[in-house]
């Protein structure tokens, strides 16, 4: 068996950052970390960054570049992860940034550890109102694995938030040669939105040792043109198809009735945000808005999730939206969500 040439991989998918691209690509240069390599994936950006991309391989013998016909942030990936020649690989969007000493550090828990994955946490001093909780160091193995999978799912009916673990790719160290192995890949963001928590599932049902750790070396940034902070019409149409998709990991789980329960608290928080980003659209008049979320709060999807949910368990202003959304009360949902965001 051939040793890998370096010890990490990091694959920037490359569109449309020009102003971000060189805050990026120095830190990753200035990792401490010998055996670090930079694979650039250019998805056809209009701007220069295809040219920018060319330059630093030519400055630089750990960088490779790809081009590639555009098709969005998960493909782009995937064509990083097939020249990959690391031990593992890590995701780091290009208008982000990391510390220095992320990769030897993550590196290094991962050898310590014998880790198929490690997973770190976000700074966002850089993006205002993003709170990040780091959680405590722990390490899963075999069927404890499904205990974090089930955090990446959704939150159990009581606690206080929605989210357990956010599910960023960006966030982890995984082994190259278990993705390629299993033929693990990453979905467009096109037709499911975060469509991470998808690709760290398969990651996680073939992976027998994996940890959880507090550092905060990752830092997220705002800008807003991407995706995340744009305004797209059918933003529920696709939280509806990501809702689906996850169903299908159902039979991954020896707890059913667990995963059912994360996935309906899931389901409900899919739609709050729609709700929430639909009254506050702007050009339209409020009975078009009221018409949009109770189209959405029909669907079927989410009224068939609610059927045996706990709804006595959350607390109580999700319980109040929750019995809202079961009666279909739509003016109910909708001053809800203006009064509490």
């Amino acid at each position: 068996m051939n040793m890998p040439s370096y010890k990490v991989s990091v694959v920037v998918p490359v569109y449309n950052v020009e102003k971000y691209l060189s805050r990026c690509v120095e830190s990753l240069l200035n990792q401490t970390l010998d055996g670090v390599e930079v694979i650039l994936v250019d998805d056809e950006s209009p701007d220069n960054c295809p040219r920018l991309c060319d330059e630093l391989a030519l400055k630089h013998e750990n960088v490779k570049v790809v081009h590639k016909k555009n098709g969005g942030l998960g493909f782009a990936r995937n064509s990083g992860v097939e020249v990959a020649e690391g031990e593992y690989v890590a995701f780091v969007d290009s208008d982000d940034y990391v510390e220095r000493n992320m990769m030897e550090t993550l590196y290094g828990v991962c050898k310590s550890d014998n880790l198929d994955v490690v997973f770190s946490e976000f700074n966002a001093d850089e993006y205002p109102g993003f709170r990040v909780v780091p959680h405590k160091e722990r390490l899963y193995q075999n069927d404890e694995i499904e205990n974090l999978k089930l955090d990446f799912i959704g939150a159990e009916p009581e606690y206080t938030s929605s989210i357990k673990y956010e599910p960023s790719a960006c966030k982890g160290l995984y082994s190259l040669s278990l993705i390629k192995s299993n033929g693990i890949k990453f979905l467009s963001e096109r037709e499911f939105i975060t469509e991470d928590v998808l690709f760290n599932l398969e990651i996680l049902n073939v992976s027998k040792r994996v940890k959880l750790v507090p550092f905060q070396f990752y830092h997220y940034c705002l800008n807003g043109d991407s995706l995340t902070h744009t305004y797209r019409a059918d933003r529920w149409e696709k939280q509806c198809k990501m809702i689906a998709a996850l169903e299908k990991f159902r039979s991954c789980f020896s707890d059913a009735v667990a995963f059912d329960y994360r996935l309906t608290r899931t389901s409900m928080a899919y739609f709050r945000m729609a709700t929430n980003i639909e009254l506050h659209r702007g050009q339209i008049s409020w009975v078009q808005k009221y018409r949009s979320v109770k189209k959405m709060l029909n669907e079927p999807i989410l009224q068939e999730r609610l059927g045996v949910y706990p709804i006595y368990k959350l607390p109580k202003a999700w319980r109040v939206f929750a019995s809202l959304i079961k009666k279909r009360c739509c003016l109910g949902v909708c001053a809800l969500v203006l009064i509490k965001g």
